[in-house]
């Protein structure tokens, strides 16, 4: 059985920004970067030496081109936040203790000061 297709956004299509919302059972990009997610506010700076789940975070900023970052989400919110042109980008796990610990705003600061 081939794994699913991941689920693409039209916005994110128009920045130039690769990328895909997976299901279950969709297989992760090579080299993918992720944190070990915590329902937390930090933010981590993906490398392309890093592994997967190896610093706690719940948002993960890169201005590497070509790097792909993740979060993975049940009942959370997956945020995935590029800027134009998607020389930087951001993906953030917003579940509601994160959002209280202000994980999006960390995670925006982050994507404005990467680079």
């Amino acid at each position: 059985m081939n794994a699913p297709s991941p689920l693409r956004h039209a916005l994110l299509d128009a920045c130039g920004v690769i990328h895909g919302f997976g299901v279950r059972g969709s297989v992760a990009p090579a080299g993918c970067v992720r944190p070990r997610q915590v329902h937390g506010a930090a933010v981590m700076t993906a490398r392309p030496d890093a592994g997967e789940g190896v610093e706690e975070a719940d948002a993960i900023v890169s201005d590497v081109a070509g790097l792909p970052v993740a979060v993975v989400t049940a009942d959370c919110v997956p945020l995935l936040v590029a800027e134009v042109g998607g020389a930087r980008v951001a993906a953030i796990h917003a579940g509601w203790r994160g959002l209280a610990a202000g994980v999006v705003t960390a995670g925006l600061a982050a994507l404005e000061q990467a680079g």
